[in-house]
């Protein structure tokens, strides 16, 4: 699925959701659909709050759909793994991806399952990110499985690096 639908329908989906049930006093706090480049944007600021995130290749791919508690911005920038080395390519091992490079412990990423498109934008921190920052948090885990069914929906699959829903 492609990351600017899946913003569109992560915005569609908030905005009808109090309609299911008003006790969920779902709020949308900010919606970013592209960041950047994670290696552009990693040192910033972003969401202190709760909520849904995807990272996604520069195509607009969607590999990754994920959800935070607390601090959005601090579990975008945590999860992938390499902002330690990112700027350091003296700490880059050219030898091929495997544990420490992105997604710490993950051994998906010497899986089949992931693509080379998505393994060296992982490596090289070209992937993009997005997100919709709710309030209150638990709105976020509806969200990342609602996100991830319809990619399961849409493209027969759930993006690259979600495993299962939720």
């Amino acid at each position: 699925m492609q990351a600017l639908e899946l913003a569109d329908r992560a915005e569609a989906f908030l905005g009808g959701i109090n309609s299911f049930d008003v006790r969920l006093q779902a709020r949308q706090v900010s919606i970013q659909r592209d960041a950047g480049r994670y290696r552009d944007v990693f040192r910033t600021v972003g969401p202190a709050t709760g909520g849904t995130y995807w990272l996604y290749r520069p195509d607009g791919t969607v590999f990754y759909i994920g959800k935070a508690e607390a601090s959005l911005w601090t579990r975008i920038t945590a999860h992938p793994g390499v902002a330690e080395w990112l700027g350091d390519p003296a700490r880059r091992v050219d030898q091929g991806i495997g544990v420490g490079w992105g997604f710490p412990n993950y051994r998906k990423l010497d899986s089949a399952r992931v693509g080379a498109a998505t393994k060296e934008a992982i490596r090289d921190g070209d992937f993009h990110v997005g997100w919709v920052a709710v309030e209150p948090w638990t709105v976020a885990l509806l969200l990342e499985v609602y996100l991830q069914a319809l990619c399961l929906a849409v493209d027969g699959d759930l993006p690259e690096f979600c495993d299962k829903l939720g």
